[in-house]
């Protein structure tokens, strides 16, 4: 009686994991007439391999039967159906092992039989399949899963290993099944396993969205960097054309050109070496340059680096080095504004591990460099204080300050990621 609920059960979780494997997959059998000749084969033989193979071998066979089922009768691809019995074995292993383990202590509390309990276990097994694969959540969560692994460099080794690692677990929990301690600690190594490669999948799965943005990006910054270029040689022929106009003019309309042509020059005044600032900061940068509206400001930049900073720096770092960069380069514009000299000079320089920004600016009045980023401490008649303060509270952002032959100097270092 035993060996024929074996047999049923055993048929049963085959149809389960083809259950599962054709829900999640989305994929619809054809040549249905054959496919149920291949399962009726299938029953066949596992019906006589029950009885003579030990479990671990007809769990084989099942395996093999599945996989053969689904590329035989749909039009599944390899790579999809190796993700696909990779997912339901898995959950095989984790459930099995589950069961093992209260089928263990089921026995030893009721002294009931032993087969039957497992028997009862493959059941739950075999429903649990059919559950999940009616699950949309679950369905849809498997599927974002294997999005996410297809987005991300990885080896069809390595998906290999996990799936011979997983067999060999319950192949071990079922030769362990009288020691009650193996089959909960192998319980927990499985779960972990399973929650250590789904984050592992996601984190890469982030980095790669992260570093395509960052593509992205750099393709944008391009192009408006383009559109510049573009607009200022339009601003420079458009001012040489009207040049050409005043030689024919009369002085009244040579006097309207003259100031046309002043508009056009006070617009879009930029360093000559703008473009060579390194992507990552030269937004920031250009956007403060921009506001600028004083024709007389002297604006130096010396870029040293050919790196995106984007990529040398990590995500957290970039964000503190971009605010430190915004609130120094505000306080330079601002202090150089208000002097005689109105200059601002920026180097961008790095060494093996570190990016380094110096920011020099001119400026009116005294500041003591000893009470500078102090709480509440400001050269400005209108200022806080906080800007710098909140700058040298930053770990990864290591700011000095300095004053040489009347010019204020800010340097700003931040480590590079390993």
């Amino acid at each position: 009686m035993i060996k024929i609920l074996e047999l049923i059960i055993g048929i049963l979780l085959f149809y389960s994991f083809i259950y599962f494997i054709k829900k999640v997959s989305k994929n619809e059998f054809y040549n249905k007439t054959k496919m149920n000749y291949f399962i009726i084969g299938y029953s066949i033989f596992y019906a006589i391999s029950v009885y003579i193979l030990n479990p671990e071998f007809t769990t084989f066979i099942t395996f093999i039967a599945v996989i053969l089922t689904h590329k035989l009768f749909t039009k599944i691809s390899n790579k999809d159906l190796l993700f696909y019995t990779i997912v339901q074995w898995a959950i095989g292993i984790v459930l099995d092992i589950l069961v093992m383990n209260l089928t263990n202590t089921i026995v030893e509390i009721y002294n009931l039989n032993t087969k039957l309990c497992r028997i009862i276990g493959s059941a739950f097994i075999a429903i649990i399949y059919f559950i999940i694969g009616n699950n949309k959540y679950m369905v849809n969560f498997i599927n974002k899963l294997k999005k996410y692994l297809y987005n991300i460099n990885y080896s069809i080794y390595i998906l290999l290993i996990i799936l011979i690692t997983y067999y060999y677990l319950g192949f071990f929990t079922l030769k362990n099944m009288n020691n009650a301690n193996v089959p909960i600690v192998i319980l927990f190594i499985s779960l972990f396993l399973l929650v250590l490669l789904i984050w592992y999948i996601i984190q890469q799965f982030q980095i790669k969205s992260l570093k395509d943005s960052i593509k992205l990006l750099n393709r944008n910054n391009e192009f408006y960097i383009e559109r510049i270029d573009e607009y200022r040689m339009m601003k420079h022929n458009l001012i040489s054309n009207l040049n050409g106009i005043k030689s024919t003019s009369n002085k009244k309309t040579i006097k309207l050109i003259d100031d046309l042509i002043l508009k056009y020059k006070e617009i879009l005044k930029m360093p000559k070496n703008f473009k060579s600032l390194p992507t990552g900061i030269n937004g920031i940068i250009f956007e403060k340059i921009y506001n600028i509206n004083d024709s007389s400001f002297n604006i130096s930049i010396n870029n040293k680096i050919k790196n995106n900073v984007i990529e040398v720096l990590k995500a957290r770092d970039y964000n503190n080095f971009c605010e430190a960069l915004g609130v120094t380069l505000d306080n330079a514009i601002e202090a150089a504004k208000k002097s005689k000299e109105k200059i601002l000079f920026l180097e961008i320089s790095e060494s093996n591990n570190k990016l380094i920004l110096k920011v020099i600016n001119s400026f009116k009045g005294a500041i003591d460099i000893d009470a500078l980023g102090t709480k509440n401490y400001t050269s400005k008649h209108n200022g806080n204080g906080l800007g710098i303060f909140s700058i040298l509270n930053i770990r990864s952002v290591k700011l000095t300050t300095s004053i040489k032959d009347n010019k204020y100097c800010c340097v700003i270092t931040v480590n590079k990621s390993a």
